[in-house]
């Protein structure tokens, strides 16, 4: 992004409003909902919403079950919404572990971007008729009812709606919404760096309670925070890294799955009283059969035993016998493993 967007940016985020030119020649300005206004606007939402539940359009969830019921959704596209997003996050920690091969890394990127292209796809597909649903309806009303109460000419009187209607206004208000990827930009770069560096030292960015900020700062303070917390890690990537929103992503992915697997077996060792099950080589734990309860404990096995357990499944998928653990692929191997050392150590007293 050019140093002029990012000061355009900056400067709106800031101000807290969005101007938009009008038929006339004046100009408007879409002011933020106060408090007092948020509140209302809440309340809104609700009634709309009762009223529609009453005039008997779809919840989400029977959108979707008639959705099922004519064939536009399926069982796979539910497994596909649940599955991409996990394979997003591991394609992004592939691509941290392979920021030194620029080829696979690159590679990676590829494959990364079309993942993202059939989750939007996979979403479109989830929701296209949600502008239909209680939620589609309500959400609708508040939207017509912010844009209409939070116009104004710039002046300061509220603005009469003589020229352009409220969708033209909410159209350009919704046209006017920074993505993620400029919001990440934004926070580790100037102006706003150094706004928000000499704003921590007065203990003041915008000059207003946190429960008057707009969308937009609030969202610029979460990724400022977040780049402090990455630059201030023990742990701390170098700025190439940091740069690369991709390859930092993965990054926070790979830290988090550390603090979880740490806090995981930190609780399981703190559950294990017995001594002689704390020795053991292998531990079995029971769940419910939960597959979030079965991936959790899963993700406390280190590569090594990772890399054993799936040579397990494969070997007793390639047979169609009872297999014995001795001939089990990592069990042959230890057990070729201690025949070697006793027989060097044989040669070795001799």
């Amino acid at each position: 992004m050019e140093q002029r967007k990012r000061e355009y940016l900056v400067a709106r985020i800031c101000a807290g409003y969005i101007r938009y030119k009008i038929k006339s020649g004046d100009c408007l300005i879409i002011k933020p909902l106060t408090i007092h206004q948020n509140y209302e606007l809440q309340e809104i939402y609700l009634e709309a919403y009762d009223r529609a539940f009453e005039d008997n359009l779809l919840t989400d969830e029977e959108v979707v079950e008639m959705m099922k019921k004519n064939g536009f959704w399926n069982d796979m596209d539910e497994r596909r919404l649940e599955q991409i997003p996990k394979d997003i996050e591991n394609t992004k920690v592939k691509m941290f572990e392979s920021y030194f091969n620029s080829e696979n890394r690159e590679t990676l990127r590829g494959f990364l971007r079309k993942a993202e292209e059939q989750l939007t796809t996979t979403m479109y597909k989830r929701h296209r008729y949600s502008s239909s649903t209680c939620e589609g309806y309500a959400s609708y009303y508040k939207w017509n009812w912010m844009i209409e109460n939070c116009t104004y000419y710039e002046n300061g009187k509220k603005y009469d709606w003589v020229y352009d209607s409220i969708s033209d206004v909410l159209s350009h208000y919704q046209d006017q919404s920074i993505s993620e990827y400029e919001f990440r930009q934004l926070a580790r770069t100037d102006p706003w760096r150094s706004i928000w560096n000499a704003g921590k030292k007065l203990g003041s960015i915008f000059d207003k309670p946190a429960a008057e900020f707009t969308l937009e700062q609030k969202t610029l303070l979460s990724w400022s925070s977040l780049y402090d917390s990455v630059s201030d890690s023990s742990e701390a990537p170098s700025d190439e890294v940091i740069e690369d929103d991709d390859i930092l992503d993965g990054w926070l992915i790979s830290q988090r799955r550390k603090r979880e697997n740490q806090t995981t077996q930190s609780s399981v060792e703190g559950s294990i009283s017995n001594e002689k099950i704390a020795n053991s080589g292998e531990v079995f734990l029971v769940t419910g059969n939960k597959s979030e309860d079965i991936d959790r404990i899963s993700s406390m096995n280190n590569p090594h035993i990772a890399a054993a357990k799936k040579s397990r499944f494969k070997a007793i998928e390639d047979t169609d016998r009872a297999i014995q653990q001795g001939d089990l692929p990592d069990v042959r191997h230890e057990l070729q493993l201690e025949a070697r050392n006793q027989y060097r150590d044989t040669i070795k007293g001799k």
